[in-house]
């Protein structure tokens, strides 16, 4: 490209961006109209884009490091060689979108539909890769080592020819190709106990979901004192509680596969002869939470009991296959350990709500947004907080005059916890409070102060005061 060529880009974006201000040197472009908008070059590194319509846009070579593009529009839109390290691409709709030699390093594409895109020779190096839609795809020469993702979508039309993958990748996709679902799953072997940790922080919230009011202990299932451990034919009562009549299946073929196939997994359980009644702590931690894992196992079967065939069905294939290929190697060697085993109960869930799309009577759809988001781990916004923290103001504080007396620290938190546990995200309790304390003052009301720094600053002030008089 000719100089004067760059001019004449750099220019056109210029003009197109001199509309919007700027806040600290960064454009705020949140909800803008951008569609078709010439930006080749433009530099709008930080920009706040979120929500924004930039449908059919020329981004070709533009710098959008940093760059805050949730839930925005660039279906169409032109990225070649754009450069978008560390871009939030949250939930953004990147359908048929140009990234032909695009830098995506470190970028977030979570939730993010590529459906169509085109990624030839992009570089994801480090990028995250959460329930990103991978679809039609081109992926040709793309460069993916160490993604992070837990759930990744794509299908058989996909294309990864001469893609640079790490073996973690390489793996997955040589046991997914050739299926013939668009939503495959995978879990990170080397981060399961981790993604464990939000069902555990959670479980008071979790389980009372999962278990839907029903109390079936699942006796055929448990043996040994006080029904500790797994019965030794448990692989027969899991196909059988897990695999129902589906038309047109042969299910005496598939019952004997899933059978063949849960055999390592399940000797494997049989002969740790695991405590499912001690009280779990997490593998790296000291902590002890207040809940075992057949509580989360019973829980399991619970939720899986009111599902339909279909979730059964996926439920069983996505726990055995990722028993099964939990390490590097094969055989025996690949099998999953004890902890990851159990943990596994609970961390597919989301995977098949995903994949079996299924809503029933008996449980809503927020319920089983809630179940994924506290599985998953997913995190509430900064400003989803705000929003739910202007909502308890004025819910709580109703008195119009600005001198009035606030209202008490504890009434908001009481609050932001019910709106924060209705909309299923996995905050915890300690966030919860840091986040309300240090917005009461906003409101009018002071910060809940440490008694003990309170004191030990009386006690200093004090001293001050004797030596002066002296």
């Amino acid at each position: 490209m000719s100089v004067f060529s760059q001019i004449k880009y750099n220019l056109n974006a210029m003009y197109v961006l001199s509309k919007f201000k700027k806040k600290n040197g960064v454009y705020q472009l949140q909800n803008a109209d951008l569609r078709g908008a010439k930006l080749k070059g433009a530099h709008l590194e930080d920009a706040d884009l979120e929500d924004a319509h930039l449908e059919g846009a020329d981004l070709r070579g533009a710098h959008l490091e940093g760059a805050d593009l949730r839930d925005a529009h660039l279906e169409g839109a032109d990225l070649k060689n754009a450069h978008l390290e560390g871009a939030r691409f949250i939930r953004t709709d990147l359908r048929r979108a140009e990234l032909q030699g695009a830098h995506l390093e470190y970028a977030k594409l979570n939730g993010a539909n590529l459906t169509d895109a085109s990624l030839n020779d992009a570089n994801l190096t480090n990028a995250i890769l959460d329930y990103t839609i991978l679809n039609n795809a081109n992926l040709t020469n793309a460069k993916l080592t160490n993604t992070d993702f837990r759930v990744l979508i794509y299908n058989n039309n996909t294309i990864f020819e001469g893609a640079v993958f790490d073996l973690f990748f390489l793996r997955y996709l040589e046991r997914t190709r050739g299926r013939s679902t668009s939503r495959e799953p995978f879990v990170n072997p080397f981060q399961v106990h981790h993604a464990f940790v939000p069902s555990l922080e959670n479980f008071k919230e979790l389980l009372p979901l999962l278990n839907g009011g029903d109390n079936d202990n699942f006796d055929s299932l448990f043996t040994g004192e006080d029904g500790c451990r797994f019965v030794d034919k448990i692989d027969d009562e899991l196909i059988k509680m897990y695999v129902s009549d589906v038309p047109g299946t042969d299910t005496t073929t598939l019952k004997r596969d899933l059978k063949r196939n849960l055999l390592p997994t399940i000797t494997k359980l049989q002969t740790s002869r695991y405590d499912l009644c001690q009280k779990v702590k997490p593998i790296g931690s000291t902590k002890v939470y207040d809940v075992t894992m057949k509580d989360f196992i019973l829980a399991s079967f619970r939720f899986a009991k009111r599902r339909t065939s279909g979730y059964k069905n996926r439920f069983i294939e996505f726990f055995t296959q990722d028993c099964l290929t939990a390490y590097e190697g094969g055989g025996s060697d690949a099998i999953s350990c004890i902890g990851g085993i159990l943990e596994r109960f609970i961390l597919v869930i989301p995977m098949t709500i995903l994949d079996a799309n299924e809503i029933t009577s008996t449980d809503s759809e927020s319920n089983l947004k809630k179940i994924n988001n506290i599985i998953v781990g997913a995190k509430i916004s900064k400003e989803e907080l705000q929003s739910m923290m202007a909502q308890c103001n004025r819910e709580i504080n109703s008195d119009p005059d600005p001198n009035a007396e606030k209202p008490p620290i504890e009434d908001y938190i009481k609050c932001m916890k019910e709106k924060i546990l209705s909309s299923g995200s996995s905050i915890t309790e300690k966030e919860i409070l840091d986040y309300v304390n240090e917005v009461y003052a906003v409101f009018g009301g002071r910060k809940r102060r440490n008694r003990r720094n309170r004191t030990n600053k009386r006690n200093k002030k004090n001293k001050r005061n004797t030596r002066s008089r002296r």
